[in-house]
């Protein structure tokens, strides 16, 4: 588990289900909700490089008969024939690209290759909302004999529980930039928001960013703060959401009646080389897309959703093609199909 709450509560279901067998490895950035599970009585073990040799993890990931994953992980690649893997994404959709879709995959070496590869036929089963994102696994992920069920997704189960209303809170926004892999480059990024944030006094702007961003370094204008809970529960609070190349933008227009979003995008010719933006990103944006700070505070000043309506109502039927309140249970009974049945009554 690298993202927290992806699941949508499917792991206290599983609990209930198989008492005592279900076994979370989780990375750092989930150990707040890793702990919410233990105190269920749900086992918990970190699943750190640094420490991977020195626990139990490895072992219990080499013995699992059933595997859920949310992410991409090279340790994949010792799994035997036998075992089941099945891939709960950490997004409801994709804007930028990740696989052989990406440029660094692509520009890596043939052993490397073949190693990532490997990585890739190990994912069995995968959980989508939509043909499109099957579509993305099936061309970045080269899979061939994958089988792919489409049950919704677990991320918007626990979203959709939240009961995210509308707001009059139109003079609160989020911002909530993708992750950049160089720091200077994030921190480039994140200092042109918060220089365009200073000069629109009116909006109080809240930053969520990646765990390992730090800003002690920086001191914030009086109108930005860092959003410190999970990034679902800004949703009632906000009138607007910035982000750039980040599939936050699916969750929140699923929500959201009125879902006004804006794009900040300074990097934008950079970005859609290197990782790569997903082809069909710019045919129908749900919101303007700038990249400067001048533009960012002229969309925000005159911003109007009238024009976008058409687009978002197109993205939520091709995204959230199959979301379902059935979503956990169709999951579980697939669980119940793989292992063939024992679980407790």
């Amino acid at each position: 588990m690298s993202f927290p709450r992806n699941d949508g509560h499917l792991i206290e279901q599983l609990e209930q289900h198989y008492h005592g067998m279900i076994i979370v490895l989780y990375t750092k950035n989930c150990q707040s909700y890793a702990a919410s599970l233990n105190q269920k009585g749900i086992k918990t073990i970190l699943f750190d490089k640094k420490t991977l040799l020195i626990t139990t993890a490895i072992s219990y990931l080499k013995s699992a008969p059933l595997i859920f994953v949310d992410n991409y992980f090279p340790e994949l690649a010792i799994l035997k024939k036998k075992q089941v893997v099945i891939q709960l994404w950490h997004a409801n959709g994709a804007l930028k690209q990740f696989g052989w879709g990406a440029y660094h995959t692509k520009h890596r070496s043939s052993k490397d290759q073949i190693r990532f590869q490997k990585v890739y036929d190990k994912m069995n089963y995968f959980i989508v909302n939509s043909l499109k994102m099957e579509a993305i696994f099936r061309n970045n992920y080269r899979l061939e004999n994958a089988q792919f069920f489409h049950f919704g997704s677990p991320r918007l189960a626990y979203l959709e529980k939240l009961e995210v209303g509308e707001t009059n809170q139109n003079n609160k926004i989020l911002y909530a930039p993708t992750y950049r892999e160089g720091s200077n480059e994030m921190m480039l990024v994140i200092n042109q928001a918060i220089k365009a944030f200073s000069a629109m006094p009116k909006f109080h702007f809240y930053m969520k960013l990646h765990p390992s961003i730090q800003l002690d370094a920086i001191e914030l204008p009086r109108n930005v703060s860092i959003w410190e809970k999970h990034i679902f529960e800004s949703f009632s609070e906000i009138g607007y959401l910035i982000t750039d190349y980040s599939s936050v933008v699916f969750e929140y227009m699923h929500v959201k009646e009125q879902p006004n979003i804006l794009f900040f995008c300074p990097d934008l010719e950079k970005y859609a080389l290197n990782p790569g933006i997903e082809p069909d990103f710019f045919e129908y944006l749900p919101g303007p897309l700038v990249e400067n700070e001048k533009q960012l505070i002229v969309a925000l000043s005159n911003f109007s959703i009238n024009s976008y309506k058409d687009n978002i109502t197109r993205i939520n039927e091709e995204w959230n093609q199959y979301q379902s309140k059935e979503t956990i249970n169709k999951i579980v009974e697939l669980v119940e199909r793989i292992l063939g049945g024992f679980c407790e009554k």
